[in-house]
């Protein structure tokens, strides 16, 4: 009976050593898997290329006058072409242009200088109105519906209309929050995240 219970207690402490090896071996303290190095806050970034962050949207009108100036000839040549659209402009950062200087870790902060705000693109939303105006022999000999000339300058003044201070400055502080929340989410750290623009 004795012989059993010394087998059992061995049986036992041979099962507690293996089970406390195991744990040592094979157990990840909780703050190594939560510390984070500059070089993954670097790539997780630079993963998102450009990250758009904020979307505005315009409604434009262009007139274009071709007119001569010649009353007899704008009869004939004259062309006054009309157009009116929504315009999509999107802003962001490009944060595959992030180098390692730009990342700084330290026990108790992460700071990371992310690149100006870019107009990433410009798009028509839905329809274009479009009003072609053309003299006589204009229509007959070279005949265009000036399409492509209304389309360049809506999106020029879509363009022009982002770069406002108070618009840059919303897109800044949209960049800044967006970043924060990648580090936040990617690291899973309480460490303070701090993001600067160039």
């Amino acid at each position: 009976m004795i012989k059993r219970y010394l087998f059992l207690a061995f049986a036992l402490i041979l099962f507690g050593s293996g089970l406390f090896v195991g744990y040592k071996v094979f157990h990840t303290p909780a703050e190594a898997a939560q510390q984070i190095t500059g070089e993954t806050i670097l790539a997780a970034l630079k993963s998102e290329g450009f990250l758009v962050t904020q979307t505005y949207i315009f409604h434009e009108q262009v007139e274009i006058d071709k007119s001569t100036g010649s009353t007899f000839k704008d009869l004939f040549w004259k062309q006054n072409i009309t157009a009116a659209a929504n315009m999509k402009v999107s802003a962001g950062t490009n944060l595959s242009h992030l180098e390692e200087t730009d990342v700084l870790v330290t026990k108790d902060k992460v700071e990371v200088t992310i690149p100006n705000i870019e107009t990433y693109g410009v798009e028509i939303l839905g329809d274009i109105t479009l009003n072609n105006e053309q003299g006589i022999l204009k229509k007959l000999f070279n005949s265009e519906d000036g399409y492509n000339e209304a389309i360049k300058q809506l999106k020029d003044q879509a363009l022009s209309a982002v770069q406002t201070e108070e618009l840059r400055q919303e897109a800044r502080e949209s960049a800044q929050k967006e970043v924060q929340k990648i580090i936040e989410l990617t690291n899973n750290t309480n460490k303070t995240v701090i993001v600067h623009i160039k």
